[in-house]
């Protein structure tokens, strides 16, 4: 009989009769196709830009199929040592993965635009919360998916699905860009980068600590002997019958198709504003810096995805482009624009105000020539309040430099020529200046 959208609906919450109704309906493998595209719109569709980057909408596609044939294949090496008798390798991948797909469906909770009517910092908690929602809703539908359809125990397709999706989240994770450790409070990341941080730390402790669990568990399951009573069906034995009679109920066909072209006015609203955002950081990661903050200054901020911080990002290992190459082009445009502003509080918000335990430096004056340094050292003294701030950024730098100094004084060199630059010294000291004007660098922890 045709698959209807009440039986998508049971399946999500796990009934085992639309189980093995999508099972065993061929034709659910093109409606969990157009699903899973429809999943790559909800993911991207206001975080990538689309027009230059369409493979975005493929990664949900291409990773379904692989994670689900390594998936299946784990599941056939337990099914096989747990008495199944052989089932074709091909029809059985298929029925499978267009089960897997069905479950796309759960990633239009993505869509929801938290950025538009939240801070940063909760709209990042928002997206994350919903990442984990998903995730442990999908694992629990394909644990009772395997259950199902291979006739075991709930318990023991536990360990085989867990033991899958803690090592696939361990690799993801492996490979995701993160924020830098913060290690004795060296280093001060943004309230959303402390968020991810911490959320990416706790995921991967709880990874690592319960994978000997299910690697342990699943072994026991492959490994087990037992006497079966051959009048009753076997654990782990594959329960696919294909129907003659296959299709989709034309309410499901619209549901499928609308699916995805409800993008089509959603990416209209959003796309402009991520296309700005793409080509202002093409500009800026090319080393066309000058190009990229005109660009920028050409636009409005409301021209740019909401809370879009400008390269580099400073909270993350190795950004690009240089911070100090980006600052030094904004004072030499003497602007005062949204542009500036966006750039000074972003370096700002990781700059730690007790210069005792700042042990890291995002921004260096070493990286300045005599020019930049005097440009930035003037910028500083004639910003009452965020000068004293921008000045603390450099104590360690500073304390180094003296340190040095002092070195080669003790071996009687000349330090104005062969150690440091006297000029260099004078502005040093202008910046020290800065910071005696701060109370707070004298108070007691």
């Amino acid at each position: 009989m045709p698959l209807k959208a009440i039986t998508l609906l049971k399946f999500l919450f796990g009934n085992a009769a639309a189980i093995k109704e999508i099972a065993s309906n061929k034709s659910s493998f093109w409606l969990g196709l157009v699903f899973v595209l429809s999943a790559g719109f909800a993911r991207e569709y206001d975080g990538e830009d689309l027009l230059h980057e369409p493979w975005y909408l493929l990664i949900p596609l291409v990773a379904s199929v692989g994670s689900s044939l390594l998936l299946y294949f784990l599941i056939r090496i337990v099914a096989r040592n747990r008495g199944d008798e052989k089932f074709p390798l091909q029809a059985g991948f298929r029925s499978f993965l267009s089960i897997y797909w069905m479950t796309a469906p759960l990633a239009w909770l993505y869509a929801i635009p938290y950025e538009e009517f939240l801070s940063a910092r909760d709209s990042v908690y928002a997206n994350l919360t919903t990442l984990e929602f998903v995730a442990i809703w999908r694992v629990l539908l394909i644990v009772r998916v395997v259950s199902v359809l291979y006739n075991c125990r709930l318990f023991s397709a536990l360990f085989v699905v867990m033991l899958f999706a803690d090592s696939l989240a361990m690799a993801i994770l492996y490979y995701t860009p993160l924020p830098i450790f913060n290690l004795m409070g060296g280093i001060h990341l943004s309230a959303s980068e402390r968020l991810i941080l911490n959320e990416a730390i706790l995921v991967g402790f709880l990874g690592w600590v319960t994978l000997p669990v299910w690697i342990i568990g699943t072994l026991v399951i492959i490994s087990s002997i037992v006497r079966y009573d051959y009048t009753q069906p076997l654990p782990w034995r594959l329960q696919i019958q294909y129907s003659e009679k296959n299709g989709i109920h034309i309410l499901l066909k619209m549901i499928a198709i609308l699916s995805l072209l409800i993008w089509i006015p959603v990416l209209l609203k959003t796309q402009p504003v991520q296309q700005n955002r793409y080509q202002a950081e093409k500009l800026l990661h090319s080393g066309k810096i000058e190009e990229g903050l005109n660009f920028l200054s050409a636009r409005k901020q409301d021209d740019f995805p909401t809370y879009w911080v400008p390269p580099p990002q400073l909270g993350y290992s190795n950004p690009s482009p240089s911070i100090e190459k980006v600052f030094i082009h904004l004072l030499k445009k003497d602007s005062d624009d949204w542009v500036f502003q966006i750039y000074v509080q972003n370096i700002l918000s990781h700059t730690e105000k007790e210069r005792r335990y700042y042990y890291f430096s995002f921004f260096k004056l070493q990286k300045l020539d005599l020019e930049e340094l005097e440009l930035l050292v003037k910028w500083m003294e004639n910003e009452p309040d965020k000068g004293p701030r921008f000045a603390n950024h450099f104590v360690r730098e500073i304390n180094e430099f003296e340190r040095k100094a002092e070195e080669s004084s003790d071996k009687k060199e000349d330090i104005t020529k062969k150690t440091i630059d006297i000029k260099r010294y004078e502005l040093y000291e202008r910046i020290q200046n800065l910071l005696k004007e701060e109370d707070w660098l004298d108070e007691e922890d």
